[in-house]
């Protein structure tokens, strides 16, 4: 039995290190990382996924920046009524503003999709709808970034969420375009809403529908991935353990 006791101990100092899983699972070069500094851990958090889900968030809000300062230059030549418009643009902030406290400060956790894809969306198509109202005859430019919000989350939206913000933005576009025929016709004429109507009923089921497509994808790939991970745990052990005894493989002792 001792020697029994010594051959487990010789044969367990032989294994290899991949066997020997007492590094990290990147191949055993645990490289150091440069620390981030205090105004990035700041600004960003020091958790890695919500530094993501920062990111992101306030990659859309650059967009709205831009909004912000066409919004203040087609107020300025007199292309759109100086009271809408800063009305909007206040919107725009407290929006963004709110979405990054609620980011920054881990209120986000509080929900089953921590990077609040769907309200960031449904919040920027609906700042985009009002865009469209008070810009007259330039409106037809927002519909590029009526698209754009789509894509921003076609790669981490659920297919629910996918569905849900593409039926609100047919239908409130849809709303927005029928208002402005009735009240503004001069700016926004019924033949020319109808085919920009008939854009947006395209596209955005589109875009949608690859999103869903995505997330399949996606869930299908990281099962995939955990099966391989167990399969390999348990080639590993096979590999390195008698699978009737439990005890080191003859093999490893050699």
């Amino acid at each position: 039995m001792k020697r029994l006791e010594e051959h487990s101990v010789a044969g367990s100092q032989a294994l290899p290190p991949s066997s020997q899983a007492t590094g990290p699972a990147n191949g055993g070069t645990d490289r150091p990382r440069r620390p981030a500094s205090g105004f990035y851990r700041l600004v960003f958090s020091d958790d890695p996924k919500q530094q993501l889900r920062i990111t992101r968030s306030l990659l859309s809000a650059l967009v709205f920046v831009v909004c912000i300062g066409l919004i203040v230059y087609a107020t300025a030549i007199g292309m759109m009524d100086a009271t809408a418009g800063a009305v909007l643009a206040g919107c725009i902030v407290v929006s963004c503003t709110g979405f990054y406290v609620a980011l920054r400060s881990g209120f986000n956790l509080r929900f089953a999709e921590p990077a609040l894809t769907l309200p960031q969306i449904v919040a920027a198509l609906t700042w985009i709808c009002g865009a469209y109202a008070i810009t007259n005859e330039s409106h037809g430019g927002t519909l590029m970034l009526f698209t754009l919000v789509q894509v921003f989350g076609i790669f981490n939206m659920s297919a629910r969420a996918a569905r849900i913000s593409s039926i609100y933005a047919v239908v409130t576009m849809g709303a927005t375009m029928l208002y402005k025929t009735l009240t503004a016709p001069e700016f926004y004429p019924a033949r020319v809403e109808w085919v920009y109507f008939v854009f947006v009923a395209t596209i955005m089921p589109t875009i949608s529908q690859l999103a869903q497509q995505l997330t399949s994808m996606r869930e299908r790939m990281k099962a995939q991935r955990l099966d391989l991970e167990v399969a390999l745990a348990r080639i590993q052990e096979l590999a390195t353990l008698d699978e009737l005894t439990g005890l080191i493989n003859r093999r490893q002792m050699t």
